[in-house]
């Protein structure tokens, strides 16, 4: 059976980290039940492998209160380990 893509990408961004790792963020929505899913994957580019490493998560997003409430952790996160650098 041929892979069919049921995704659609709602939001897409990036953020150069150095030359061979890139973090991709987007929200897909799934074609058939119509539900969100927050991706946050590291993307190589070396002479080796070009492509989404293991590196990441998906966290699924049921409501804008969801979202709020993660936003405000990992922006809390970002904080406290900025003091760290």
């Amino acid at each position: 059976m041929a892979y069919t893509n049921n995704f659609e990408t709602l939001v897409e961004k990036e953020v150069v980290i150095d030359i061979e790792t890139t973090v991709k963020m987007k929200l897909d929505k799934n074609k058939k039940n119509d539900n969100l899913k927050l991706h946050i994957r590291e993307y190589a580019t070396s002479p080796d492998y070009t492509g989404y490493t293991k590196n990441g998560i998906s966290i699924p997003v049921e409501s804008i209160d969801q979202l709020d409430s993660l936003q405000r952790t990992f922006n809390e996160f970002i904080e406290s380990i900025g003091k760290h650098l």
